[in-house]
């Protein structure tokens, strides 16, 4: 029951100066429709008698149809709601009668109930059911306060006519979560909560239609100077001026802290790091409150809706909201956030319940993070960290679940179209050897982990830069990126020195410093932070899919999935849409078969070493038996006939040696770490290569041998005649100084 006011209508525009007067506006004496002597019954219904475009209030005109459903429609709060929720007939409906929610919803998830009536009749009758779009559904008799589960129920009044329920008319039962009525007995709650009307909130639960004179929201409004005056201080039920309010009916969202379950309210806005303050948002006192999002009328967030709104009741479009304090994304650049190609939720496939998107929220930060929380698959009375819709990882200490990618594998996952990076991180078993990236934290070790966005920044990253945003460790060992001290964008090879740099794992025997090996003052080393030392017209008659020896590759050139090895050259080149180090069928994660054992197949097959041969060809390094046969190798045997020793190591004598390329080029990164070979240079010998001096890769596997009572299996090379020497027992046979050069046969020598 609505109880009335005691105080007269004093204050403008409620008062006599404008015209309107107690019965003029409101009252009659006798016979009132309404239980407080109203001239309309119905609180709302009383109010929307002058405000309509027809009438005293045309500039404030409110219909029913503006009451928010949100996500879908409405520009004002709803003045007939409350924890039961808001019942909304169809348009197409003709039954007299009425349908009424009551209770209190218990759900953690906003929902919408339609109701169908099934069996024509009066209340006692007439069958109804219901169906809340999660599953749950069923049918029962009309009646008084009838169960529909999750706290609510339905009461049926019959109409004028009969009958009252027609056979397929509908309702919309509308419900949100985290809502509760004002308390009678809380001194501040006490004036709202007495103006509850059947359980539901009504306009004169928020506003005061007498009295100006508690303090508004609006820092714009006129200071109150006494009766009769603040015209534009919204009439307020009690004192607002920092939405205490809002906070009555919405206090589970009243938290000051992240992770509280919902948006922080009654807190300033941060001077640094990814915040601003807000241009087009207001604030109250200068904090984040309610009213800095929301508008509780007269709304349009929505724009392209026609008008009609889209419910959620922001003072700007969702869109353009989270802009306003929020900078942590490259709004412009950003691949996810692109407003015609970025993310578009497809609805949650791991255990989400968060619903999908539609087109319209294409690119927008809610698709991953939802401002008032959703609840946690695993632990449903609370809700996802971050505000995130899917569980994401929190800690970088292997303590997390094994799920904890399930927000991005979402999207990428192959449904909808796209790579399907999770199968990727799902190929082979971790073990002795690496087929994935370890984002399962069964997998990680502290200090051992890696997780999504230790190489991917979901608000920065570009197609064209994939590591946009994130920090890495340059050449000299410095840490580099936006949270350094040198806030640059890294190159992707910053980005793997960050775990495979100082901090590799030297307990892997197969394993180095790749910032070492990868120095470009190194003698030798694959082209991945500068062109290569090797500059022979024969590597460059052998390379192929666009490389030059002036050209550099990428670590993912090599380390990618198994699906790019459909095109020659760097991965770029590859048709396929699953690109990156994520996993492959491969072992090290390479795009490519390569065989790493020490001996080779009794039967030599280029299939085995597939990834050498994506960018080098393998007839003119293998296959050909001479340069004019087609060879291009700086490995020509010196003595007998100028065979390419290529084909002599790997075709030729297959059934005596059976070598592979790892026997001599046994860390393929680099040979600034060679364990196992020494170099003479000049006469002049030293277990680490010379920085002045092409040494080509080589150095050889642990099952080459020294002879002639050298520590090492030893490679030489005169720099003058080009001539290079092995001493060595491999493969049942003893290298001792046979001796090769880069020739093209005796007419043509070329420079190493």
């Amino acid at each position: 029951m609505l109880v009335p006011a005691l105080a007269a209508a004093l204050d403008p525009p409620h008062n006599e100066v404008n015209g309107i007067n107690c019965t003029i506006g409101c009252h009659m004496v006798h016979n009132a429709p309404g239980g407080t002597i109203t001239k309309v019954a119905g609180n709302p219904n009383l109010c929307m008698s002058c405000h309509n475009p027809t009438g005293l209030a045309s500039n404030r005109p409110f219909a029913d149809s503006d009451q928010a459903f949100p996500g879908v429609t409405g520009t004002s709060h709803r003045f007939d709601s409350g924890p039961s929720g808001h019942v909304k007939a169809a348009l197409s409906n003709t039954s007299p009668g009425l349908v009424v929610s009551g209770g209190a919803f218990t759900g953690r998830i906003e929902k919408s109930y339609a109701i169908t009536i099934a069996q024509a009749g009066d209340v006692g009758a007439a069958f109804f059911s219901w169906d809340d779009g999660a599953g749950n559904n069923g049918s029962a008799l009309t009646g008084v306060d009838v169960a529909i589960g999750e706290g609510l129920t339905l009461t049926f009044d019959d109409g004028d006519t009969a009958p009252s329920f027609v056979l397929n008319d509908s309702w919309t039962l509308a419900v949100r979560t985290d809502l509760r009525l004002p308390d009678p007995n809380d001194p501040f709650e006490r004036s709202m909560a007495l103006r509850i009307m059947d359980d539901k909130v009504v306009c004169s639960s928020c506003h005061n239609q007498h009295s100006q004179e508690k303090t508004p929201f609006d820092p714009a409004a006129p200071a109150y100077g006494g009766s009769g005056t603040g015209w534009g201080r919204h009439y307020q039920r009690a004192d607002n001026d920092v939405n205490q309010m809002c906070h009555v009916c919405h206090s589970v969202r009243n938290v000051q802290a992240l992770g509280q379950g919902s948006h922080p309210v009654g807190v300033s806005v941060p001077s640094s790091g990814f915040f601003q303050q807000p241009a087009d948002l207001p604030l109250s006192q200068g904090l984040v409150e309610c009213t800095t999002c929301h508008n509780p009328h007269f709304t349009d967030s929505g724009g392209a809706n026609g008008g009609a709104g889209d419910g959620y009741l922001l003072n700007l479009s969702i869109g353009d909201l989270c802009y306003n304090c929020h900078t942590i994304g490259d709004r412009d650049t950003a691949s996810h956030l692109n407003t015609t190609t970025g993310l578009l939720w497809p609805g949650g496939q791991y255990g989400s319940t968060f619903p999908a998107h539609s087109p319209d929220k294409q690119g927008l930060c809610v698709n991953c993070h939802w401002p008032h929380g959703w609840p946690d698959d695993q632990n449903p009375p609370e809700d996802y960290d971050r505000f995130w819709v899917e569980r994401y990882d929190t800690t970088s200490d292997g303590t997390d679940p094994d799920d904890a990618e399930d927000l991005c594998f979402t999207c990428h996952d192959g449904t909808p179209a796209g790579s399907d990076i999770r199968g990727d991180f799902n190929k082979g078993t971790n073990g002795a050897v690496i087929f994935h990236h370890p984002v399962k934290d069964s997998e990680q070790t502290p200090g051992r982990s890696v997780e999504c966005v230790n190489c991917h920044n979901p608000h920065k990253a570009t197609a064209a830069d994939k590591h946009k945003g994130v920090d890495g460790i340059d050449l000299n060992g410095v840490p580099i990126g936006p949270g350094t001290a040198n806030p640059v964008d890294i190159v992707e090879y910053e980005l793997c020195f960050s775990c495979h740099g100082d901090t590799y794992n030297a307990t892997r025997p197969d394993t180095t410093n790749k910032r070492l090996d990868f120095q470009p003052v190194n003698s030798a080393f694959h082209p991945v932070t500068a062109a290569g030392r090797n500059q022979s017209a024969n590597l460059a008659a052998q390379l192929q899919g666009g490389l030059s020896t002036t050209s550099t590759v990428k670590c993912t050139d090599c380390h990618n999935s198994d699906a790019t090895a459909d095109a020659q050259g760097p991965a770029s080149n590859s048709s396929s849409n699953t690109k990156g180090p994520h996993g492959s069928v491969n072992g090290t994660i390479r795009r490519g078969n390569y065989w790493t054992g020490l001996l080779g197949p009794s039967n030599w097959d280029a299939n085995n070493f597939e990834l050498c041969f994506l960018c080098h060809n393998v007839n003119k390094l293998v296959r050909a038996r001479e340069w004019k046969d087609g060879a291009a190798t700086n490995f020509y045997d010196d003595i007998d006939g100028r065979d390419n020793l290529h084909w002599r190591h790997l075709l030729d004598k297959i059934d005596k040696s059976r070598a592979v390329c790892k026997n001599c080029h046994f860390n393929i990164h680099s040979n600034v770490t060679a364990s196992n070979t020494q170099y003479n240079i000049d006469g002049v010998t030293s277990e680490t290569p010379p920085e002045g001096t092409h040494t080509h890769l080589i150095n050889f596997s642990p099952d080459i041998l020294p002879i002639g009572g050298r520590a090492k299996p030893e490679w030489e090379i005169n720099t003058s005649t080009l001539r290079r020497r092995c001493y060595l027992s491999c493969h049942g046979e003893t290298m001792n100084g046979e001796q090769y050069r880069p020739d093209q046969g005796d007419d043509n020598p070329i420079s190493p």
